[in-house]
């Protein structure tokens, strides 16, 4: 059996008497109003119909009037729920069988496929938080089991309050890559040296010279880290680390990859981790989180913790971030024009750049290797990468063109 979306008319207002003597109908006193709304027909699993159409109800009696767009929505996640076999009421270890982040990473890798409008996904998604925020309200499920609200930062700057469901409109310009210059590069990691406490240059260096992303930054945890790693590895890298929601690392869309990181950091990380002022803040984070980080005993522990006992969150660093770029214009006169995104972009680019170098200019090769290290779910976001390069490359050969002409014009009169 099919699910289907059918209509039906309502009555809302004060009913007079419930079953009439005559026919057993309800009867309303005047005035009342007459409603529309959407109604799933068909295999939904447990009572979620029921919770659902009384969510569209409430929705349509407080004056809703196009509810068209929330039933596309809720059918969606039904036939997905139903395909997967996930229970709607259920929290899962594993994010991606979860009913709300599930459903988050299927609508990125649709909008990924284009399969989906960007703009819609967002509004399916939307529509699945506020069902379920209906249902904490309601005490059908526990606050912050299936999304946790967060504070999201705008162009670097301006915070808005968000959820962890949100869904982010793809780029689609190579444009939009703004890495840092090799001068930036040294300048920043001495601005923050003096700026920001070890915590915060830690993750820096984890953005600018692993490629990681700020929220996969902050919740590299000690699971990845101990001395027998280090002690086995060879050369200048440590190999072999995998990184994914199961290693308790929140990489985008779940996507599991190998950590590249250097000997070097590593050791600068284990390091961190055995100072007294780390030992410090993980017992307060046990004390105050006590019910969340019961698995303790599988090795897991947050690295970056604030000294309140709190995991460090991506707007944790944003403050910061700010402190950096304070820091950074007093010593140069001039502002830090970057977000801290553009430290992945940095390291994506710096490791195309050396790919391309090492394979001969196979662009096929190193596309693919830049590909994987940076966790890309597409190939098609890798490419803005090379884009990027090509671009330099040209402007750079156009000013030495340009700088011979000038010297050419100008050498009688030199």
């Amino acid at each position: 059996m099919l699910l289907e979306i059918i209509y039906t008319q309502l009555r809302v207002g004060e009913i007079e008497t419930i079953f009439h003597p005559s026919n057993g109908a309800v009867e309303f006193k005047s005035p009342y109003r007459t409603i529309k709304v959407p109604v799933l027909v068909g295999p939904v699993k447990n009572d979620l119909a029921d919770l659902i159409h009384i969510y569209l109800i409430g929705k349509a009696s407080n004056g809703a009037k196009d509810l068209s767009s929330t039933a596309k929505a809720f059918k969606t996640w039904c036939l997905w729920l139903n395909e997967h076999d996930i229970e709607p009421f259920k929290p899962c270890f594993e994010k991606q069988r979860t009913p709300t982040y599930g459903f988050r990473y299927e609508l990125m890798t649709r909008i990924q496929n284009q399969e989906i409008a960007a703009s819609t996904a967002s509004q399916y998604i939307n529509t699945i938080k506020s069902f379920y925020e209906f249902l904490e309200a309601k005490k059908y499920v526990k606050p912050g089991v299936f999304f946790q609200h967060e504070v999201c930062i705008i162009d670097g700057k301006r915070p808005i309050q968000s959820t962890d469901l949100r869904l982010k409109t793809p780029r689609k310009h190579s444009s939009s890559l703004n890495p840092l210059d090799l001068t930036e590069q040294i300048n920043i990691q001495i601005a923050s040296a003096k700026a920001i406490s070890i915590e915060y240059q830690l993750i820096l260096k984890l953005m600018l010279n692993c490629g990681l992303r700020i929220k996969e930054a902050v919740t590299i945890n000690t699971m990845l880290f101990n001395e027998e790693t280090l002690l086995n590895s060879e050369g200048a890298l440590i190999k072999g680390l995998v990184i994914s929601p199961n290693t308790g690392v929140a990489t985008k869309f779940g996507i599991k990859r190998e950590l590249f990181i250097t000997s070097s950091l590593y050791e600068q990380i284990l390091d961190y981790i055995d100072t007294d002022t780390y030992k410090k803040r993980q017992k307060i984070l046990y004390s105050v989180h006590s019910n969340e980080f019961k698995n303790i005993d599988k090795g897991y522990a947050p690295i970056f913790i604030t000294q309140a006992g709190n995991p460090f969150k991506p707007e944790t660093f944003y403050g910061g971030w700010t402190k950096i770029k304070k820091q950074y214009q007093k010593e140069h006169d001039h502002s830090f024009p970057h977000h801290p995104h553009d430290c992945r972009a940095t390291f994506g680019t710096n490791f195309l750049n050396s790919a391309l170098k090492v394979t001969n200019g196979d662009h096929s090769v190193a596309l693919r290797q830049t590909k994987d290290v940076l966790g890309h779910a597409n190939v098609s976001t890798t490419l803005k990468y090379i884009r990027y390069l090509e671009r330099k490359s040209i402007n750079q050969a156009v000013a030495e063109v340009m700088d011979q002409l000038v010297i050419e014009a100008f050498k009688d009169d030199l």
